[in-house]
């Protein structure tokens, strides 16, 4: 197998899994002596492990929406992708991942509002399916006023 564009970006793990599934239906549709097994077994393999992670019930206007929330923050595209991907759950688990934290993010409060940020998103990407309407235009309408649009 040869690699033919070495890291010509990074991507969320959320587009990783749509062209693994992308690139899984193409080999299916392939005659069995034209199938490349050790790619096969690449793309299942790793099919699996992203199934299992929270990117299986996300789309890519999830991870935009995400990158909307933290744009005031103004992370790095690697930090916001490491945050997408890793799902951090605490400011400590943060602050590993934004770099030089300390001193980017001055105050406790401002490290504070970024993780209730990334809360609200989390929080709104898993219950708003599952929410009767009501609910669902009272979270739209707590979206709108906190973060100045709708998310998810």
């Amino acid at each position: 197998m040869e690699v033919i564009n070495k890291m010509v970006t990074l991507l969320p793990n959320v587009e990783v899994l749509k062209i693994i599934n992308e690139t899984r239906a193409r080999e299916t549709k392939k005659k069995k002596h034209d199938q490349d097994s050790k790619l096969s077994t690449l793309l299942f393999e790793t099919s699996s492990y992203l199934n299992q992670t929270p990117v299986a019930s996300q789309n890519e206007e999830h991870f935009c929406k995400l990158v909307e929330v933290l744009k005031p923050v103004k992370l790095t595209q690697a930090e916001i992708l490491q945050i997408a991907n890793l799902r951090p759950s605490s400011s400590i688990e943060l602050q590993l991942i934004i770099e030089d934290c300390e001193e980017r993010i001055k105050t406790e409060e401002q490290l504070e509002l970024l993780v209730q940020c990334y809360h609200r998103w989390r929080q709104n990407l898993w219950t708003r399916a599952k929410q009767p309407t009501d609910r669902k235009r009272a979270n739209t309408e707590y979206d709108r006023a906190y973060f100045g649009f709708v998310l998810a």
